[in-house]
């Protein structure tokens, strides 16, 4: 997830902090994902099988919920 915006030189918008919330977090470990920040967001890392699908499956109503700061 990127957060972008035209007022920023190259749209790179590095005045906030993205965090998940704790039942975010729960939901995160329990299917061994990695949230890594980066200048203007966050990426989310998997670990992967042999087939490059995830070790754990996620399900297609599964949510992700992020608090933004300052």
């Amino acid at each position: 997830m990127s957060i972008i915006h035209a007022y920023y030189r190259n749209q790179i918008c590095p005045d906030f902090l993205i965090e998940p919330t704790i039942e975010c977090h729960k939901i995160l470990s329990g299917h061994r994902l990695i949230v890594k920040n980066k200048v203007n967001g966050i990426v989310v890392i998997a670990p992967v099988d042999g087939k490059n699908q995830p070790c754990i499956e996620l399900a297609d109503n599964l949510q992700f919920s992020f608090i933004l700061k300052t």
